[in-house]
């Protein structure tokens, strides 16, 4: 089963809630930890991805916290996966790194590889102003 992970699943999250940000003051990770019940330190290294992909920028000092460096139409949801992720891939293999030994005799590496790149084509599709 293909499934988005916890990582990515809280990214997104805190993506949207930033996105969905109407008065465009920084978001207290703080807050949103709280609000969503995740932990605060996990939020904080998956804000560190964000920020480190520029998708996000934090804002220090009394009423600090995190907003967007894009408008939501401008980042798509394959740009918060890949930041927090890596590259997006249905199997290892399909990754990249190490090869897999089965490789040359791989039955199912043509249409895996296919849906891999639909499945990247969609997630470049949705923008995160999708998200209402």
């Amino acid at each position: 089963m293909f499934t988005i992970n916890r990582q990515s699943d809280y990214g997104l999250r805190l993506m949207v809630e930033l996105a969905k940000n109407k008065d465009k003051k920084p978001v207290s990770l703080r807050k949103f930890a709280e609000k969503y019940g995740i932990s605060f330190l996990f939020l904080q290294r998956l804000a560190g991805k964000l920020r480190q992909a520029k998708l996000i920028r934090s804002m220090r000092g009394s009423g600090g916290g995190y907003i967007l460096t894009k408008k939501p139409a401008q980042i798509k949801l394959g740009d918060i996966f890949r930041a927090l992720e890596g590259k997006v891939a249905v199997m290892r293999c399909l990754k990249g790194g190490k090869s897999c030994p089965a490789i040359s005799a791989c039955s199912t590496k043509k249409i895996l590889f296919r849906l891999n790149c639909d499945i990247n084509k969609a997630l470049n599709k949705i923008k995160l102003s999708d998200f209402k």
